[in-house]
């Protein structure tokens, strides 16, 4: 049996099973799960996306995008953007935005420069996005049928008096969307919660590193874990506190928070590489536009030259000097445009880890 898996980005190959050289015929599916499709090329290598056919040999889609018109400035047979490891092109059409896109792009960022602002290094501020996502399961759980509460960490309310949209075994959970949001739960959660009750971590997040145990001893979990008797006495709340002595204090949260940042440097790079991706196209899509403007301009002064006359050339100066406005509008949309690649890119070096 093969130790490993050949997976190059675009043509994947599974191993035969067990040594078997009848696997490929008998296992239907192969990239993203689609199905195999041997009908094109005897060797396989084709996948049936549903809206077309994709050769994993060629990292190219064997017909045009249903929906090239939305990226005119991209092969419409190319494969993701030709970034497949981050970006997935669903179904065979537009490409769709990477894993926990919204998560990584509204909220992930907001939490970054609070840590910050606290004196956090990069990977404290990750632990603390690893928090919001695991407790908010990426901004989803926290919203509810009556609304978004905007609670990322699953902060309980502290009387009746305050309001909240949802529960847990635990309690009410506090509702933050008339409390300042998503900034005001981030808020609440550096300068209440951690405050009161893992003041450690506060120093942790300014280390450029540390360690399963450093995490365990600030959140009084895995070794550090007290049974409720004696956290009534020292007034400690573990962070996989129970009201129950037993699996709590067998969970090595440390070792699951390291993982969690981990994924969380994963995916917010994914992210990034989108937003850089659409703005790198929408400039072409911008240059295309300013080079139509130009190319009405040469026209006009061609036909400048051949109508001479105080009304035509007037209307005609009209026209160039509404053609230069819209061109100079868009010169500054691509510097706004190239700003942001350089501010996503600075971001993406910052969090990425060599």
């Amino acid at each position: 049996m093969q130790n490993h898996l050949k997976y190059p980005q675009f043509s994947p190959s599974v191993p035969q099973a067990c040594g078997s050289s009848t696997w490929d015929k008998v296992y239907r599916y192969g990239f993203n799960s689609m199905e195999k499709d041997n009908e094109i090329n005897v060797n396989g290598g084709d996948y049936d996306f549903g809206a077309r056919i994709y050769d994993s040999r060629l990292g190219r889609w064997l017909s045009l995008d249903p929906l090239w018109y939305l990226f005119k400035n991209s092969s419409p047979y190319s494969n993701s953007f030709n970034t497949p490891i981050s970006i997935i092109d669903k179904g065979g059409m537009y490409p769709s935005p990477p894993l926990h896109y919204q998560f990584f792009s509204e909220i992930a960022p907001l939490i970054y420069t609070a840590a910050k602002a606290k004196g956090a290094s990069v990977e404290g501020a990750l632990l603390i996005i690893a928090q919001a996502a695991n407790e908010s399961f990426y901004g989803i759980s926290n919203k509810t049928k009556t609304g978004n509460d905007y609670n990322l960490f699953g902060i309980m309310r502290n009387n009746s008096s305050q309001p909240s949209k949802r529960g847990t075994g635990h309690g009410a959970l506090l509702d933050f969307s008339e409390l300042g949001g998503y900034a005001g739960c981030v808020d609440y959660y550096f300068n209440v919660k951690l405050q009161k009750q893992w003041p450690l971590i506060l120093d942790i997040i300014k280390q450029e590193s540390f360690t399963s145990d450093d995490l365990n001893k600030g959140f009084y979990t895995f070794n550090y874990y007290e049974e409720p008797k004696k956290r009534n006495l020292s007034g400690h709340n573990s962070y996989h506190g129970s009201d129950k002595d037993g699996t709590a204090k067998n969970i090595d949260y440390g070792k699951n928070v390291l993982n969690g940042i981990k994924t969380t440097r994963r995916l917010w790079i994914q992210a990034i590489d989108y937003d850089i991706n659409n703005l790198k196209n929408d400039n072409k899509s911008i240059n295309n536009e300013i080079n139509l403007r130009l190319d009405f301009i040469t026209q006009i002064q061609t036909l400048k030259k051949t109508n001479i006359n105080v009304l035509n050339e007037l209307v005609y100066n009209d026209l160039i000097n509404r053609m230069n406005k819209e061109i100079d509008g868009l010169k500054q949309k691509i510097e706004e445009n190239n700003n942001q690649i350089t501010s996503k890119e600075n971001l993406k070096n910052e969090i990425k880890k060599d």
